[in-house]
């Protein structure tokens, strides 16, 4: 899995015109062209003097990449979050890439201002690890860290403000579960920096985010429109220009149920170490156990604060060709697919829906019209039965990096 941090000044909140006042595409005047290297194969190596390394400048928003072989996916990415930051504001951990075209991305990007980082490590063991280190040397300039997967989109929910007297703020952040106005995503400065506003910056606690599924463009769904229709799917190989035309297109989401499962952030000062996956996070004054739910499972309202005006959209699986890749990827990442089959998927295994998935691509024989019914399955089945706070539009946001 591809990983992601996010790391923001709270500065920013309160001056982010100002921090905003230079084009994040422009490259910095320091390029970190040099790569700072991690080895780390045990929660021993997490101890660490970052002392030798230059200080980083306070800023609105550090994004931390941990990715192998990203490719297309990881430039979307880089693309989307250089709408409000700039190159100096992103660290990537690249973990053992050897194709090209990830490598090219990740040396064009450096000459530019970008962090970059080489850890040479078992992805399958120490995820965690590796983004817990680097979290650890950032967020002493951070005032928030957001660790987030290579397909992961943040985005800001809002409604529409009738009272508002210039164009540019026509529209809100949300702070609650289920607003009373159809919500939207949008992706920008103003309305990140608003968002970061209602956290509640004393609390100490883990913070978690609302999650959204991409319906995928192939659903033909148009919520207030007729209802969906299916069409055939032609096959095509898994290209840069194929997910991005698919990506382009993303129109709709639906919105997951938040709960302990669902995935966290913290403040720079109370962070101390995430899980594998980034669902759980664990700060100096509510610390992970063994068993990393727990916390939030046995009080939820004491370990967690929620943030409903912060969304990450998970883009993968916008196509069947993606879908279909996603989950042989995953099973590979595992360990699941050199086991064969049948892979002896138990509760509480690492990658327990990658290794259920594989399984069941065997079951039916990878036969491919079978495989299209079932990612099909996901479409809305009737627009009568839609919930305006469940499927909310995500077509501002993607516009974003596609205009």
């Amino acid at each position: 899995m591809l990983l992601c941090v996010l790391l923001l000044s709270l500065n920013g909140i309160r001056m982010h015109q100002q921090l905003f006042s230079q084009p994040s595409t422009q490259p910095s005047t320091q390029p970190s062209t040099m790569s700072k290297a991690c080895t780390i194969q045990s929660s021993d190596h997490l101890n660490f003097d970052n002392s030798s390394e230059p200080a980083l400048k306070r800023s609105l928003a550090r994004i931390v990449i941990l990715q192998r072989g990203g490719g297309h996916k990881l430039e979307v990415l880089l693309q989307h979050y250089l709408q409000v930051l700039a190159f100096d504001d992103i660290v990537v951990i690249d973990n053992m890439s050897e194709d090209s075209r990830t490598l090219d991305i990740l040396n064009s990007y450096s000459k530019q201002g970008l962090h970059l980082w080489k850890c040479d490590a078992d992805y399958r063991h120490t995820q965690g690890l590796m983004v817990t280190h680097v979290m650890r040397w950032a967020a002493p300039f951070s005032d928030f860290v957001f660790p987030v997967d290579v397909d992961e989109l943040l985005g800001v929910r809002v409604v529409n403000d009738e009272s508002a007297q210039q164009q540019q703020n026509k529209y809100r952040p949300i702070n609650v579960k289920q607003p009373a106005e159809p919500s939207f995503l949008v992706w920008n400065r103003k309305a990140f920096a608003d968002a970061l506003g209602f956290i509640n910056t004393t609390a100490g606690k883990m913070l978690k985010m609302d999650y959204a599924y991409p319906i995928p463009p192939s659903c033909k769904h148009e919520p207030d429109g007729d209802p969906y229709t299916k069409v055939s799917i032609a096959p095509q190989r898994q290209s840069s220009a194929a997910f991005h035309q698919d990506f382009c297109e993303l129109k709709h989401a639906n919105i997951a149920d938040m709960g302990c499962w669902s995935k966290s952030f913290a403040m720079g000062k109370d962070f101390y170490e995430t899980n594998d996956g980034n669902h759980a996070i664990g700060t100096h004054q509510h610390m992970m156990r063994q068993f990393e739910f727990a916390p939030c499972l046995e009080n939820m309202e004491a370990a967690c604060q929620f943030s409903h005006s912060l969304v990450l959209v998970h883009v993968t699986g916008i196509s069947f060709v993606d879908w279909f890749f996603r989950w042989v990827q995953g099973a590979a990442n595992d360990g699941h697919s050199q086991r064969g089959y049948p892979s002896g998927c138990l509760d509480g295994m690492r990658g327990l829906h990658n290794c259920l998935q594989w399984e069941h691509f065997f079951q039916v024989g990878f036969n491919p019209t079978q495989l299209e019914e079932e990612f099909m399955s996901q479409c809305p089945q009737d627009r009568k039965f839609r919930n305006p706070n469940h499927t909310i539009s995500i077509q501002s946001l993607i516009q974003a990096s596609c205009s």
